[in-house]
């Protein structure tokens, strides 16, 4: 059986290595799946169709954040770069040494500093 930290990116894994973000990690992944996969699944989905609108008719007023590492390998960072490019007031920041969950914890300090003064 594949453990799943095995086909984790290095700052992923390094990032899971400790014990309270583990537990939050573990916690959020079963309450995905508590009614079984159907909702992941759908999720998943709706990444795959198209949305009934362009993100290029967001509208200019509103300033969009965007937060996306290099090494995300479940989101590739070109995504990321062509979504911000797509919204027509988009910030975007790139860690390239980051991936898709220590994004979020090696830097929800400057992403809440960020939104709290917006």
């Amino acid at each position: 059986m594949l453990n799943i930290f095995e086909r984790m990116v290095e700052p992923d894994r390094k990032i899971l290595q400790d014990p309270k973000i583990l537990d939050i990690f573990v916690t959020e992944f079963k309450e995905a799946y508590r009614s079984g996969p159907n909702g992941v699944t759908y999720e998943e989905k709706i990444y795959a169709k198209p949305w009934g609108f362009n993100l290029s008719d967001i509208s200019p007023e509103l300033q969009v954040y965007l937060w996306h590492g290099g090494l995300d390998v479940n989101v590739p960072i070109s995504i990321g770069r062509e979504v911000c490019d797509l919204i027509p007031n988009c910030k975007g920041f790139f860690y390239p040494d980051e991936a898709h969950l220590s994004i979020v914890f090696k830097n929800f300090e400057k992403m809440a500093e960020i939104l709290k003064n917006h």
